[in-house]
């Protein structure tokens, strides 16, 4: 019983923390995009991101504005 406890408790200490991916008309694709005050411009620069971008991870776009292009996982 012990040990299960204790892999409960590691498994639980793992902590995957999901990001958000904020992408604006305002913005510049050279940002981080982590935040709604540095956004990405493109979704160019979302298709060529795709490898930094996990399970989990949410895609905010600023609500209002217009987007063009496709998006290419």
């Amino acid at each position: 019983m012990k040990t299960l406890s204790f892999f409960i408790l590691l498994f639980f200490t793992f902590n995957v923390q999901a990001k958000n991916i904020y992408i604006s008309n305002a913005g510049n694709d050279v940002n981080s995009g982590l935040s709604p005050a540095t956004p990405w411009k493109t979704i160019a620069k979302l298709n060529a991101s795709f490898n930094v971008i996990s399970a989990g991870d949410s895609l905010l776009f600023k609500r209002g504005e217009v987007f063009t292009g496709g998006i290419i996982m």
